[in-house]
């Protein structure tokens, strides 16, 4: 654990009546006169901090700055040979932005720029907005550590690329046959990984390349949707997946480990999502927005134990991804946040940015698309049966056109207002659907 000290500067009336204890003694403490007392640990205090001057909740997103910058270079980002000169780098030093590793994410540089910003005006406003930008961070390269740390493997919505941790350019191991949802490397070198077509369950392919090979396949007759988010188990002779179910959401997903030789597979849990091993001998994995942990026999490959919760309000997709790691030693990290993504309202915006409420009810809606007369939305709904609705602006009403099983998505009205067009990832179905608002099916061809 690191401690900052206190990120809050007194004002002179509460700086008189403080009383130095043992429990109140910050790491530094010296007088400013007119200003305040200053408190805090210099090598992470924030400028307006080291002025003396009032800081609020910006101070301890500066001290996080610090805090990312020291762990991606390895060297703290103001440190003189003594108080004065850190005191004085914090004020008129810039952080040697060259120290940063190569392959650092353009995404990744700019947060830490954002976050060290010395005008407070313009640097991150607090921990949602750092929350938010970091899973821009991570959508735009989702990483995987190779079990030598030689490389790392990423996926775009299209290829599966590796790139070494060392920098330079990134090498494509394969093309997915869509956007990705979960891959890990295995010690003989070859990459598992999923995607969101549903005709497809977890694929295996050589890191060095080549033509994936299925190793699942969801089973419609046993209400299996998709087979997401591979992690491998110590020794890489098995990986623990998500059975997503046809029907029922995350709540009705189950936890699955697959034998990667024989390609069988059979249900740990269920009721549960994107389960990790831990060293402890656990597996730790998410149910309804919250992380919980249960006793696994790694040798018989079965639950041991009791699931316990350990922690509650972690970031979780509709899709099932929780937003957590856990290091080597022990350590965990985790996005704050609730179940699923936040509900979005329909708002009309006028050319002067003006925004007019619509009366359709928040839901997590991906894509609005207005029907050329103008009187119906088009809605891709990201919700746990992923269908189009339809919102008539007129009767205010909100009504289902699709209930197929898979995902329905990007909907596009025809020109005549009597169609819309959708991608549907479904067993059997082709690339794109048709359908009249009426609810009537029509195939394009």
């Amino acid at each position: 654990m690191l401690d900052f000290g206190l990120a809050k500067a007194l004002g002179p009336t509460e700086a008189s009546s403080v009383t130095p204890t043992v429990t109140n003694s910050p790491t530094l403490s010296m007088a400013a006169p007119q200003a305040g007392v200053i408190l805090g640990t210099a090598a992470y205090m924030a400028p307006e901090q080291a002025r003396g001057k009032p800081a609020d909740k910006r101070a301890d997103i500066w001290a996080f700055g610090c805090l990312l910058y020291e762990m991606l270079t390895g060297n703290r980002a103001f440190e003189g040979e003594d108080l004065s000169e850190t005191l004085a780098f914090v004020l008129t030093k810039e952080p040697d932005w060259n120290a940063l590793p190569a392959g650092t994410p353009p995404s990744v540089r700019s947060l830490l720029r954002r976050c060290l910003e010395r005008d407070v005006r313009k640097r991150v406003a607090d921990n949602v907005d750092t929350a938010l930008r970091a899973r821009r961070v991570r959508r735009a390269q989702r990483l995987q550590l190779h079990p030598g740390r030689s490389r790392t493997s990423g996926v775009t919505t299209s290829a599966l690329k590796k790139v070494a941790i060392t920098g330079g350019p990134a090498v494509t191991i394969a093309q997915m046959d869509g956007p990705s949802r979960g891959a890990t490397w295995l010690p003989d070198e070859t990459v598992i990984f999923a995607t969101s077509t549903q005709t497809t369950g977890l694929q295996q392919v050589s890191a060095a390349g080549g033509e994936p090979m299925m190793l699942s396949k969801p089973d419609r007759g046993r209400g299996e949707a998709d087979h997401l988010w591979p992690e491998r188990l110590p020794g890489g002779q098995a990986v623990l997946f998500t059975i997503m179910p046809t029907s029922g959401g995350l709540d009705s997903a189950q936890i699955a480990v697959l034998d990667v030789a024989s390609r069988d597979y059979k249900v740990l849990l269920r009721g549960g999502h994107h389960a990790h091993y831990v060293p402890t001998g656990h597996l730790v994995y998410g149910a309804a927005g919250t992380l919980r942990a249960v006793a696994f026999d790694l040798d018989r490959r079965e639950i041991a134990g009791t699931p316990v919760p350990v922690l509650e309000g972690v970031m979780t997709t509709p899709t099932g991804a929780v937003q957590w790691a856990v290091a080597a030693n022990g350590t965990l990290v985790y996005v704050p946040g609730r179940l699923g993504t936040l509900a979005l309202s329909l708002v009309w915006v006028d050319r002067m940015g003006r925004e007019e409420p619509i009366a359709a009810p928040p839901r997590t809606y991906a894509y609005a698309r207005l029907s050329p007369d103008g009187t119906r939305v088009a809605l891709d709904v990201r919700e746990d049966d992923n269908d189009i609705w339809l919102w008539d602006l007129a009767r205010k009403t909100m009504t289902r056109l699709t209930f197929d099983p898979g995902n329905n998505r990007g909907p596009v009205w025809t020109p005549d207002g009597q169609r819309v067009a959708f991608t549907a990832a479904q067993e059997g179905s082709k690339p794109f659907t048709g359908r009249r608002p009426t609810g009537q099916a029509l195939r394009n061809a």
